[in-house]
C-alpha cells in the first residue's frame, strides 16, 4: 500500500501531461448483452462489468473503455463536478473510468446499462462509506449506486447512457442521499408524464409514493421491495 501511495503522489505531482500519458485502454470481452474487462494501471487493479437491458451491435469493438489516475492538475476541476460537500476521491483508488461507443460503433440500446466494479484495493467498511458516481463527459457526477458488497469492494449502478465513473468516499448522511434519489426519480417521472399513457404514469406514481411512504415510516425493506 505504501508503494502504491507513493506512485499516486508522483502522478499527482506530475500534473496532467503524465495523467494523459498513463491513459490505459481496457480490452473488453463480449458475451451476449454483457462486456467485461480487467483494469490494471499504476499498481491498481479492478474488474469491470457492463450489462445492457436490450442491445444491438454489441461486440468487442463497439465500446471504448479507458482509465487513468486522477492528476493533481485535474483534481480541483473534478471536485467542482461533485454534487455536494462530504464527497472525496479515495487515495487507495484514485481512478477515473470512461466508457463510450467507438467511432465505428453501431451500438444501440434501450433501457438501462448496469456498471459493476470489483477491486481488492478497497475494503467494504462501515466507517468508510463508498459509492459509485457517474457523469456525462465533463458534467456533474451523481450517485448511481444500487448495491455494494462486503470483503474486497464490489459496487454496481444503473443508468441510461455511457459516461465517466468514479468510486468516491461519501460521508453525507444516508437519509439525505436516499431522499435526494427519491426527489430525482420524482422529477424524472413528472417531467416525462406527457410521453406515457396516463394509466402508466398513475401506476408508476403510486409505486414511487408507496416506496417513499414506507421509507419515511422506517420500513426500509418494504420500500426497497
Amino acid at each position: 500500500m505504501k508503494l502504491k501511495l507513493l506512485v499516486v503522489a508522483a502522478i499527482l505531482l506530475a500534473g496532467t501531461p503524465v495523467a494523459h500519458a498513463l491513459d490505459v485502454t481496457i480490452p473488453l470481452t463480449v458475451v451476449g448483452n454483457q462486456a467485461t474487462g480487467h483494469i490494471s494501471i499504476a499498481g491498481f487493479t479492478a474488474d469491470l462489468g457492463i450489462e445492457f437491458e436490450s442491445v444491438t451491435g454489441l461486440d468487442s469493438s463497439a465500446l471504448v473503455a479507458t482509465v487513468h489516475v486522477v492528476s493533481l492538475f485535474e483534481l480541483p476541476t473534478l471536485l467542482l463536478r461533485l454534487p455536494a460537500t462530504g464527497i472525496s476521491l479515495p487515495a487507495e483508488f484514485p481512478l477515473l473510468l470512461r466508457i463510450g461507443p467507438s467511432s465505428s460503433s453501431t451500438l444501440t440500446f434501450h433501457g438501462v446499462s448496469k456498471i459493476s466494479l470489483h477491486t481488492v484495493e478497497l475494503d467494504f467498511r462501515i466507517d468508510l462509506p463508498l459509492s459509485l458516481f457517474s457523469a456525462p463527459n465533463g458534467g456533474t457526477f451523481k450517485d448511481i449506486t444500487s448495491w455494494d458488497g462486503s470483503g474486497s469492494y464490489r459496487v454496481g449502478g444503473d443508468k441510461g447512457e455511457m459516461s465517466e465513473y468514479l468510486i468516491l468516499v461519501d460521508v453525507r448522511g444516508i437519509d439525505g442521499v436516499i431522499t435526494g434519489k427519491f426527489n430525482a426519480l420524482q422529477a424524472t417521472l413528472t417531467n416525462n408524464a406527457g410521453s406515457m399513457p396516463p394509466a402508466v404514469f398513475a401506476a408508476l406514481q403510486a409505486r414511487l409514493t408507496t416506496a417513499r411512504n414506507f421509507y419515511n415510516a422506517g420500513q426500509t425493506a418494504s420500500a426497497v421491495t
